[in-house]
């Protein structure tokens, strides 16, 4: 038996929202927005999925963190992206390559629409807010305490270019005596 709107807003604590602009049935697909969940170092909105006529469910986050601009700070953001889907089991996080937008999204396939009760609800949404809030804080601390990208001063790149050529004759003349 598959979940229906009224056994998901049954089971959800909370007001389930119409997406505003959007349509109501988009396919095989239902979605809502969801108020947002409020965490220490900022809020998580979400957008719940009702997918495959209703047997399976999605939570997933909208506008969670972008992730910086400063090359070696976006790198180590990927990183703890990337450990916090290793360690947190629950709640799956990603991330857009191209404009940086991070997300995180809970699947939860339903077998038997008597299967989702309102404390299984209660315990996914209190994990979105804790596991959210463990990488908010983690990717905010991290994008704060990053030094600002240096200027590489104009004669460096000339520099480093004439350095280039002189290590590459040198190479050729001397081989492996001379340093890579």
């Amino acid at each position: 038996m598959a979940l229906t709107v009224e056994k998901l807003k049954e089971a959800l604590p909370g007001v389930l929202i119409a997406p505003p602009g959007l349509r109501w049935q988009g396919g095989d697909r239902t979605f809502f927005h969801y108020p947002p969940l409020e965490t220490d170092w900022g809020e998580i909105r979400l957008m719940v999925n009702l997918f495959d006529g209703g047997r399976f469910l999605q939570f997933r986050s909208i506008d969670l963190f972008t992730l910086s601009e400063n090359q070696r700070v976006r790198e180590r953001q990927i990183e703890i992206i990337l450990s916090h889907n290793y360690w947190k089991k629950t709640v799956q996080f990603g991330f857009d390559p191209e404009d940086g937008e991070t997300c995180l999204y809970v699947d939860i396939p339903v077998l038997d629409a008597t299967s989702v009760s309102r404390p299984l609800m209660e315990r996914v949404l209190a994990s979105i807010r804790v596991s959210g809030g463990d990488l908010l804080r983690e990717l905010k601390t991290t994008a704060e305490e990053a030094p600002p990208p240096v200027a590489v001063p104009q004669g460096a790149v000339e520099e480093s270019r004439w350095v280039k050529l002189l290590r590459r004759s040198l190479r050729v003349f001397f081989g492996r005596y001379v340093e890579p």
